[in-house]
């Protein structure tokens, strides 16, 4: 399985300070069934301004460290970029490993016009959003995704949100995306392995209950 969406790297956002926390995290991932792992630290201006060269270390030294650790999991580079004012001033975007696909999120007071805009952005290199986690999002009511979708975007659901680990009117939302059909990927959106503890288990009883979580969590990349 793919893992696409996982703050496992070490001391670059809100995920694990250290190596070893981020070596708990992948020793849970595999244990679960994951063999690779995209890697996506947050892009928030301000906050955290991690440049892409900074991810693309950062994995090479992680990925050394499973290798020592004997944890069979591959590491791919990626970011979570935030939809705000300043994403529409990145010069360069890190796709998820050798896809084409970049991971974006709205901000939680997100403007729908500047949101629209960096959508617009993406797609007009070449690229492919992929939204992540929408159902934990008041911008992506039903009627935008149905549209951003038609425009070429893909999204992204939380494991959490499937089992309510983010409450039940985000888990409502979840499964009303899943019928639609809305969803390509889905990920852990882990940030340390007491959050993965939680999460995966009971993620593993909704993949063996649901087929189309199934299909998702082993979904592969786009040509």
């Amino acid at each position: 399985m793919i893992d696409f969406h996982c703050h496992l790297l070490p001391a670059l956002d809100d995920g694990p300070a250290q190596i070893s926390g981020s070596l708990g995290m992948a020793s849970l991932l595999f244990d679960f069934g994951f063999r690779r792992v995209c890697c996506t630290p947050h892009s928030i201006r301000g906050y955290y301004d991690t440049l892409p060269e900074a991810v693309e270390s950062a994995v090479a030294t992680l990925q050394e460290e499973l290798t020592e650790a004997a944890i069979s999991l591959q590491l791919l580079p990626g970011m979570e970029y935030y939809l705000d004012e300043f994403f529409l001033e990145q010069e360069r975007l890190l796709p998820l490993g050798a896809s084409r696909l970049v991971l974006v999120e709205a901000p939680a007071q997100a403007m729908m016009e500047v949101v629209r805009a960096g959508l617009t952005k993406v797609l007009g290199l070449g690229l492919t959003p992929l939204i992540a986690h929408p159902e934990r999002s008041e911008v992506f009511s039903r009627p935008l995704i149905a549209e951003v979708v038609e425009e070429g975007c893909l999204l992204q659901a939380n494991y959490g949100s499937f089992t309510g680990y983010y409450g039940p009117q985000v888990q409502r939302r979840a499964y009303q995306l899943l019928r639609d059909g809305a969803y390509s990927r889905v990920g852990s959106d882990g940030h340390d392995a007491a959050g993965l503890s939680v999460i995966l288990p009971a993620a593993w009883e909704k993949i063996a209950a649901n087929p189309t979580i199934a299909r998702l969590a082993t979904n592969g990349f786009l040509p």
